[in-house]
């Protein structure tokens, strides 16, 4: 069970989203922090469909939330139904995925303290639509909003509990190094690569690599 600090944090994120969702006219939100390593860490979605957008982003490592965390500028894609244009090129894994769960548009706004970057808050709707400019100002609030509360030395207990399960990720990532004799971003790649094909999460696979279940081959693709 999250201690009494790590509860108010989440406390203040879910409530910080859920204002957010009404001010934005969207459907749903889901935040994801970045750990200390680079990881990144889902930590609270508003709903089913939210936090399978956020577990897809981490485990295909591509979407709106990694181009936000990587630039820190706003990642927003009013309409996923048409033509893959703009940033949604770089995410054609996500995109179909993200298209399956029943989203039809995705804003990532970056979470910074000064040029530093904490994470990303992602809003969702289930038709097309663009923000307008006033759910698009109203929603950078909310983002600033989320990153004064995850500086605060609390959250620390609610980004700990998350980095055990990806810290498992890299320890199996490590295995699978031996059994390929490759790079660890190569490793990473394949758990990812299976987390999408058996439709699981990359945590999943990493807990079967751990325990002995799941092997992998230069021949296994």
């Amino acid at each position: 069970m999250r201690g009494a600090a790590g509860s108010s944090v989440l406390e203040r994120v879910a409530a910080a989203c859920r204002e957010g969702i009404t001010d934005a006219r969207v459907d749903g939100a889901g935040v994801t922090m970045l750990a200390g390593s680079g990881t990144r860490l889902p930590v609270w979605s508003s709903d089913g469909v939210s936090a399978e957008v956020e577990d897809l982003q981490v485990t295909l490592g591509q979407g709106p939330c990694v181009d936000a965390i990587a630039s820190g500028s706003p990642v927003l894609v009013g309409d996923l139904t048409g033509p893959l244009v703009g940033p949604a090129q770089g995410w054609p894994l996500f995109h179909d995925e993200a298209l399956r769960v029943g989203v039809r548009a995705i804003f990532a706004f970056p979470l910074v303290l000064g040029s530093v970057a904490l994470g990303s808050l992602d809003l969702y709707r289930r038709t097309p639509g663009a923000l307008g400019d006033v759910e698009l100002s109203r929603s950078v609030s909310t983002a600033e909003a989320l990153s004064e509360t995850l500086v605060d030395q609390d959250s620390l207990s609610l980004a700990d509990e998350h980095l055990g399960s990806q810290m498992a990720v890299h320890r199996a990532a490590g295995i699978v190094t031996v059994q390929l004799d490759c790079t660890i971003d190569e490793a990473l790649d394949r758990l990812r690569a299976a987390a999408y094909a058996d439709g699981v999460t990359v945590h999943r696979i990493a807990a079967d690599v751990e325990a002995g279940r799941r092997h992998f081959s230069r021949e296994e693709r």
